[in-house]
């Protein structure tokens, strides 16, 4: 496995380093911490209290602040990170040890990705150092977990060895209060997020799979063969877990659950926190969410594609369906020919149409839709449309939309394989 050697050589971070390398964890959970309170105690105290079977465990806290930070903050960070790791250092249960750091982040880079990255990097090299291809868990300072968290996601990997990433399931811990407007965007935020991949779902795309930050895992080897987290400020989630969906190594966990805050939150430009103050701000609260037509443009366009490969046109590109007007605005009209003179057969054709078309490219294909001809509908609009495809009964009110659709995810079994 010369990509391992590769991996530390050429693109590890060096940042951090382990102060108990006798340590021998089978899994790693790394938690990046910036601008927070005493309320993270929460967090760690539902790591201390999981249930069922425990394997070595250690937990990698990043407390971090940018070098542009107010100065409140950074003094609060420094005094918050004292506090915990005077508290929680000290508390070694049988099989779970506790690892802080602090570290101003400087640069174009400074964020949530770069932290992963420094947490995620000292993870594997902690497992490369004990010749162990560990479970990395990524979970933010935000998020509490079930009391079966550390069991379910051991158990999944040693069931599955063919998985070399998970998402985990999520749900905002919202409780029904129709008077709590905070509560109530973070219910609509929830359903918009549910609505985008179900629709995936139901035109066959391979890669619907949720994508947040707090709630994925990887095994470490798989971590440095497919380069590491990025820096991204923002996103860093959803560009890390794709590069798994692509090689249909990506899974679903589904039996735990961890709840990321309804709070209010600046820290990164898009996510639950920016949503909620996004829909807040106005009198009513209406979410919204990309517009069914463009899910149901792109699968009769893949359709056809498909149908003209098997007929063997000369041009794979439809002439009379809007999304080859997106093909063509990219200037990648050609593409589906060079992907056609460098493939034998339709099931590798297939297969390297979706690495093109892939989770990245439908986001660019839905914004172009948004602004030219499908605009963004109402989130009740949309999901009364997809309770209609799934046979649900669809009632209008957000709280009771939720928790069918939340049901109905827990039950589906998606292998992110392709039926077209």
């Amino acid at each position: 496995m010369k990509y391992l050697g590769k991996y530390l050589k050429s693109l590890c971070d060096f940042t951090l380093s382990t102060r108990i390398p006798s340590w021998k964890p089978d899994v790693i959970i790394v938690i990046p911490v910036y601008d927070e309170d005493d309320s993270f105690k929460q967090v760690l105290n539902h790591l201390l209290n999981q249930t069922g079977e425990l394997r070595s465990t250690q937990v990698l806290v990043l407390f971090n602040y940018r070098d542009s930070s107010p100065e409140a903050l950074k003094s609060n960070t420094k005094s918050l990170y004292q506090d915990i790791k005077k508290s929680y250092e000290s508390i070694q249960p049988g099989s779970i040890r506790f690892e802080f750091f602090i570290q101003e982040l400087s640069g174009k880079k400074a964020g949530v990705g770069l932290a992963r990255k420094m947490l995620m990097d000292l993870a594997f090299r902690i497992f490369h150092n004990n010749q162990k291809n560990g479970i990395i868990v990524n979970l933010d300072a935000d998020t509490i977990v079930q009391e079966n968290y550390l069991d379910v996601i051991s158990a999944y990997f040693d069931m599955n060895p063919l998985m070399e990433a998970g998402s985990i399931a999520f749900a905002h811990p919202v409780e029904g209060l129709h008077s709590d407007p905070d509560q109530m965007a973070a219910a609509q935020y929830e359903l918009h997020l549910r609505f985008f991949i179900n629709m995936q779902r139901l035109i066959h795309l391979p890669y619907a799979y949720q994508t947040i930050g707090s709630a994925m895992a990887v095994r470490a080897w798989s971590y440095a063969k497919e380069g590491g987290m990025n820096k991204r400020q923002a996103g860093e989630d959803f560009y890390f877990l794709h590069k798994f969906s692509k090689n249909n190594t990506l899974g679903e966990i589904n039996t735990t659950c961890v709840f990321p805050s309804t709070r209010k939150s600046t820290r990164v430009p898009f996510g639950t926190g920016k949503a909620i103050i996004d829909l807040t701000a106005g009198n009513t609260i209406h979410a919204t969410s990309y517009n069914p037509q463009s899910f149901l443009q792109l699968q009769s366009w893949i359709q056809t594609v498909f149908e003209n490969y098997h007929r063997g046109s000369d041009n794979l590109l439809p002439g009379n369906l809007i999304v080859s007007d997106f093909v063509k605005y990219r200037n990648e009209e050609n593409k589906l020919e060079e992907i056609r003179t460098h493939t034998t057969g339709f099931p590798s054709f297939r297969k390297r149409f979706f690495q093109w078309f892939d989770a990245f490219m439908l986001m660019k294909y839905l914004h172009f839709l948004r602004d030219k001809s499908f605009h963004d509908l109402t989130i009740t609009a949309c999901v009364q449309y997809l309770f209609d495809k799934l046979e649900l009964k669809f009632k209008d009110e957000i709280y009771y939309l939720l928790d069918q659709l939340r049901q109905h995810d827990l039950k589906t079994k998606y292998n992110g394989i392709s039926t077209y």
